[in-house]
């Protein structure tokens, strides 16, 4: 992702306010309106960001600050308040600290002098060891959590749900919709009554519809993402709260229950046992064993610690071992949050012929105008977007939900969809057919049932070596070590 910093020139934001059409050019391509009514500066003093991101789209974004407690980088633990001000880019103003950051697709992005970049907030504890994370075990401060959460934000997936008002807009703003308002405007004038009344009523109903099915679609979406519940934390104090998952942040000492929960937050697991189902992240129905994180001073990745880390929106059936008496598990937190020849003789015909039969000027243009309006159909937008609709409410049906309806006709051009799935192109599973001991000599026959195995290393390595658990009676695990 590449970014560049430029700061709002006030001269130029009044000049292009009570203009049309240049506004108009800048909603269709955002690099102009920056380039116009700003100036390039350094990234630190920036005011706005013309973001490039790794598909190669521009998107603007403002740079936003916000108020931190005196102290409050200490607090993070990663190093003193006199380094931190050399790193994170900070503003005094009446005493007041304001650290300069902006979101970009959901993610906070905070600027730090030793990179001259802007980097995503999750970076000030990349370099947390495994043992940095069985410290938090004691719990933070109520003044650590709200510092933390100043840096970090809310922990809370928010899909944003665009008003009626900004949904109308961008889709009356399409360039479909405004080539159609300038053909309806020169029917008009050309006494084409019927035809462009006509037009206008599909045009609004079309509209409507797709805003309709739009706001309907995100919502549905947001409330789908949207989760919170209450969760135990400890706190520095030895004293255990319970609080809402929203005020969550990294560093925090989670206390998993024995009957497990959903889980709001990415975790590393300190102590106990946590039994997971992962379905939600890989499609998996199979639960999984989580383990307790070493203590030693390795970096802690998550990719690497898959086997000790429980992750967000996974379902933890069952939590034990934690404490005295098996019950309970101990996890921190660790992360929370679209000219050819023939033409040109072509336009000398038609200019010739009109001028001998002594059309007028007025006249002349209006027909030329005419050709254009029929080059690109103005009912065109009216027709994609009907289909849109009636593909977005075919996608709704299977329970596929779609709040931006024009990408539909981009998958409209996939023709092989490959699935990596096993379950959707393979067998469910695999099959015990027995179990055969090697040895120097060889392997021995096949045993078809291990219950006739008789006693040894065999037999006790089948007891042993695998990851099936019971709950409440019933044994969870593998399918091929269930069988």
């Amino acid at each position: 992702m590449d970014s560049q910093g430029f700061t709002w020139v006030s001269w130029r934001v009044w000049l292009c306010r009570p203009l049309v059409v240049p506004l108009l050019l800048f909603h269709w391509w955002p690099r102009w309106g920056v380039l116009f009514r700003c100036r390039s500066c350094p990234l630190p003093l920036a005011e706005v960001l013309l973001i490039t991101d790794d598909s190669g789209q521009l998107q603007v974004v403002e740079v936003q600050t916000e108020e931190v407690e005196e102290g409050s980088l200490e607090l993070l633990g990663l190093e003193e308040e006199d380094e931190w001000r050399d790193d994170a880019q900070l503003l005094s103003l009446d005493r007041t600290l304001l650290l300069c950051f902006f979101v970009f697709r959901g993610l906070r992005y905070v600027w730090l002098n030793r990179r001259e970049a802007f980097c995503p907030v999750s970076v000030l504890n990349e370099n947390w060891t495994c043992q940095d994370l069985h410290g938090f075990q004691r719990g933070l401060s109520p003044r650590e959590q709200s510092s933390r959460r100043s840096m970090f934000g809310k922990n809370l997936i928010d899909v944003p749900v665009k008003s009626c008002m900004r949904l109308l807009f961008e889709e009356v703003l399409n360039p479909f919709y405004v080539f159609q308002v300038f053909s309806l405007a020169l029917w008009i004038s050309d006494n084409y009554y019927y035809y462009a009344g006509c037009i206008i009523v599909i045009s609004m109903i079309s509209i409507s519809v797709s805003l309709y099915e739009t706001r309907k679609q995100s919502i549905t979406l947001r409330d789908m993402a949207l989760f919170v519940t209450g969760v135990k934390i400890r706190r520095e104090s030895g004293e255990e709260d319970c609080v809402s998952s929203v005020e969550l942040v990294p560093g925090d000492c989670l206390i998993i229950p024995q009957e497990g929960l959903l889980l709001p937050c990415d975790a590393a697991l300190l102590a106990g046992e946590c039994l997971v189902n992962e379905s939600m992240l890989t499609g998996e129905s199979v639960p999984v064993l989580k383990t307790p994180l070493p203590g030693d001073d390795r970096t802690y990745s998550s990719e690497t610690e898959r086997r000790h880390t429980v992750f967000c929106g996974t379902q933890i059936i069952q939590a034990k071992g934690g404490r005295r008496g098996g019950g309970e598990a101990i996890a921190v937190v660790t992360r929370t949050g679209f000219s050819t020849t023939k033409a040109f003789c072509g336009t000398i015909y038609i200019f010739v012929i009109l001028s001998k039969v002594n059309v007028t000027w007025w006249e002349f243009i209006v027909r030329g105008l005419d050709i254009v309006t029929i080059v690109v159909p103005p009912a065109l937008p009216v027709a994609i977007t009907t289909g849109a609709i009636y593909a977005q409410s075919r996608l709704k049906k299977d329970g596929i939900f779609c709040i931006n309806p024009p990408r539909i006709n981009v998958s409209g051009k996939i023709s092989v969809f490959c699935f990596d799935k096993t379950g959707t192109l393979t067998e469910e599973g695999l099959d015990v057919w027995g179990v055969t001991e090697g040895g120097p000599a060889g392997f021995s026959e096949m045993v078809p049932d291990p219950k006739l195995l008789p006693p040894g290393h065999v037999q006790s390595a089948l007891a042993c070596c695998h990851t099936v658990t019971l709950l409440k009676g019933q044994p969870l695990g593998d399918p091929l070590e269930l069988k």
